[in-house]
């Protein structure tokens, strides 16, 4: 017999409306990618994934509240797109990045919080910025990255909203969030996402880390749960999930897979990830680990094993940054 204790930490099996997000947030996602890979163009893909996380906002909300989240979140995430794509466009890029992304993690998070998104917090915003920022660039990638983001953004909120005209779907969902202008929560939100989401990318800058914006991401993991216990949990289940998920990565890896073949492994382990979110965090890291990788090198043939020890470090840094963040700020 499984006690409680444990039994709570293992992942409870998805169900049928469960399905219907993960396919929605699939279909936005991939879509693109393949029509990046038709017209040659896989060296868009950064803007058009994070275009296309604008699917992950409102997963359980109305059609109506849905779109309102989608459009706000969506909005936002094109817009760090686009201001990390300039930061990668200028001299001292790395070190820049360092500020510019603690004050999009702060912003962005305030926002979050005073409008109840959900998923909360900044995570996204700070994954666009930290990427885009990572990726030299030149200053005529600006405009194609907005506009890449952007197109990409309208696209998923417009697959968000399949079956609005039908009455009888149209208003199911979780109840509208509350605004919420307690500035307390607000400027907590504010410091915790900018402070740890600057100084995980400032760590691992220094240290000639070659994916610096894993840890500012990974950081900022923990504080999108809302009690103390459920942030611990969250940033336990992003280190053990990743961990296990990094060897999923190298078995796929080793199969060397690339092109269409590489195409329909992102579409599996999106889709199975997204099944998983909800359900078990740690999980849905499992897929969502292995993903990662192999959407960083779309457009290479042979992916290097040394990615995954960069993942496992930088995941190992800002799951640590995240926590004593919290230990520190929290009363």
């Amino acid at each position: 017999m499984i006690s409680r204790g444990v039994e709570k930490h293992l992942p409870k099996k998805p169900t049928f409306s469960d399905f219907l997000p993960a396919l929605r947030i699939g279909v936005s996602i991939a879509t693109p990618l393949v029509i990046l890979k038709l017209t040659g163009h896989l060296d868009w893909t950064l803007y058009a994934i994070f275009g296309g996380f604008t699917s992950t906002y409102g997963r359980t909300a109305s059609h109506k509240d849905r779109f309102k989240m989608q459009a706000a979140a969506g909005t936002l995430i094109v817009l760090s797109l686009t201001a990390g794509t300039a930061v990668g466009a200028l001299p001292l890029a790395s070190f820049i990045a360092i500020i510019g992304i603690g004050l999009v993690g702060g912003a962005t998070a305030g926002m979050a919080e005073i409008f109840q998104w959900r998923p909360s917090g900044a995570l996204f915003m700070v994954f666009a910025f930290g990427a885009c920022a990572s990726n030299p660039e030149t200053l005529s990638k600006i405009p194609i990255a907005f506009t890449v983001g952007a197109i990409c953004a309208v696209y998923a909120i417009a697959i968000g909203s399949i079956g609005v005209w039908n009455p009888k779907t149209r208003g199911l969902g979780a109840p509208a969030p509350k605004i919420n202008f307690n500035r307390t929560e607000i400027r907590r939100n504010v410091y915790q996402y900018g402070g740890t989401a600057s100084a995980a990318m400032f760590i691992s800058t220094v240290d000639h880390l070659s994916h610096p914006y894993w840890a500012a991401m990974t950081a900022v993991v923990p504080l999108t749960a809302t009690s103390t216990t459920d942030r611990i949990n969250r940033g336990l289940h992003r280190l053990v999930g990743t961990f296990i998920g990094l060897f999923v990565a190298v078995a796929i890896i080793s199969t060397h897979p690339h092109g269409w073949i590489m195409l329909l492994w992102i579409g599996f382990l999106l889709v199975s990830a997204e099944l998983f979110v909800l359900k078990h965090y740690g999980m849905a890291m499992v897929f969502m680990t292995p993903m990662a990788l192999l959407m960083t090198q779309l457009n290479i043939k042979h992916i290097s094993t040394s990615l995954v020890l960069d993942r496992g470090i930088t995941t190992g840094i800002g799951v640590s940054i995240g926590l004593s963040v919290l230990y520190l700020t929290t009363d």
